[in-house]
């Protein structure tokens, strides 16, 4: 009846353990019991059914569990369009419990679609064969819930890992075909893990990113960088840090050969993020240039620094303050393979206020490194350190702002040389 429906789903929220078993068994048998005249509760009854799958107790999630699969079982074409998006949004869920059942059921329910036969994965605009197992199921749906399963193959939990890449393997005969079509959805998915404040989702997309470069490298990448820096743009900073995170991803699986041969899409993208405004996408970005220092040398820092340089001339105080806020970050990643570059182009006489400013910003995180360019840099800085006007040479105008400036670098040195 459904009179008696919201008293069943009321239950299933109960204090005691016990009671929630008990009305969670009903899931199981009411399909049977009811069949078709069940159907139209299903709405109702499925949000209710996958939250159980989270319940604290595990006599309750294990029933939860089986009204799962008696609905499948039963209602399989009403239920695999109502079941398919929240099982899918249940493989990225924080309850590491709620991704192991969602990957079961899943399993289940994609077993009883396809009769056990891998599928075509077909091109986003392509219409379904009629006789696909999955034509009721739109294209862009396939792609997202495909994407879903490759990442949770990486899953930190084993139970996670074990049943996803079971379900992957059952439907797709052509890995590496099926990645290639679903990349827009798989790209866009990894960057939202990426993304994340959740660790195991942030390793899982991690790993998968990993996975996805290191099998098929040259026939992904340009499809794949281009979307990372597109994600550089969005106006969410979680987005922008997940791109640089996944840029460092990227080339740390794709190695040297191939990262050489993409460094027209990869310096501009990591230049941007060691200019960002958020602290964290900033960090992001700077793990991303040591990276790609590792990879191609000195080369790095010829291609990225100069940028930043650059950046300091500009008239605009807030880009001058990013080119400032890069160097930092690149210092600070690699002070010894930086520092012998950058304190010449910095301290060429006369220092500009710009430069001046700039050796203030990286001088801290510079430290140990300065130590055997002391004897160049300290005379550059107080060559043109007049404290007074009175003590300037004649003809010589002192320059108030530069002259802080200098002063500041100066102790920016010490500190840095003194930790």
């Amino acid at each position: 009846s459904p009179k008696l429906l919201p008293t069943l789903v009321e239950g299933c929220s109960s204090d005691e353990a016990t009671a929630r078993e008990g009305f969670y068994t009903m899931w199981i048998h009411l399909p049977a019991v009811l069949g078709k005249r069940f159907e139209p509760f299903l709405v109702e009854v499925l949000p209710v059914v996958l939250e159980g799958l989270a319940d604290d107790a595990g006599p309750v999630r294990d029933t939860a569990l089986r009204g799962a699969q008696a609905i499948i079982a039963i209602y399989l074409e009403a239920a695999a369009g109502l079941l398919l998006p929240p099982l899918q949004a249940g493989l990225s869920d924080e309850n590491y419990r709620i991704r192991e059942s969602s990957a079961n059921l899943l399993g289940d329910l994609i077993q009883r679609m396809t009769g056990g036969d891998t599928i075509d994965v077909v091109e986003e605009g392509t219409s379904v064969p009629e006789d696909s197992p999955l034509a009721a199921v739109p294209v862009a749906q396939q792609h997202a819930l495909l994407a879903a399963i490759y990442i949770s193959r990486n899953d930190v939990h084993a139970g996670v890992r074990s049943a996803s890449s079971s379900v992957w393997k059952a439907i797709i005969s052509n890995a590496p075909r099926a990645l290639r079509v679903i990349l827009v959805a798989l790209t866009d998915q990894l960057l939202t893990g990426l993304s994340t404040d959740d660790d195991d989702r942030q390793h899982a997309s991690a790993q998968a990113l990993g996975e996805l470069v290191t099998k098929l490298s040259e026939r992904v990448l340009p499809k794949l960088l281009p979307a990372l820096q597109v994600g550089l743009s969005s106006d969410d900073p979680a987005r922008r840090r997940g791109v640089c995170l996944g840029l460092t991803e990227v080339m740390a699986a794709a190695g040297r050969e191939v990262v050489s041969e993409f460094l027209s899409s990869l310096i501009p993208a990591v230049r941007l993020g060691l200019c960002d405004q958020e602290d964290k996408v900033r960090e992001a970005a700077a793990s991303a240039f040591s990276q790609l220092q590792r990879l191609i040398g000195t080369q790095a820092i010829h291609e990225i620094v100069p940028a930043l340089l650059q950046l300091l001339r500009a008239a605009d105080p807030e880009t001058m303050v990013k080119g400032q806020l890069g160097l930092r970050e690149v210092m600070g990643q690699r002070p010894q393979a930086v520092v012998p570059y950058l304190l010449p182009k910095l301290t060429a006489f006369p220092i500009k206020l710009s430069h001046a400013r700039a050796l203030a910003a990286v001088a801290e995180v510079a430290g140990a490194a300065l130590h055997t360019h002391l004897d160049a840099l300290l005379p550059a800085l107080f060559r043109e350190t007049y404290l007074e006007a009175e003590l300037a040479p004649d003809g010589h105008e002192v320059d108030a702002e530069l002259r802080d400036a200098l002063v500041g670098a100066a102790g920016g040195v010490a500190l840095g040389v003194g930790g």
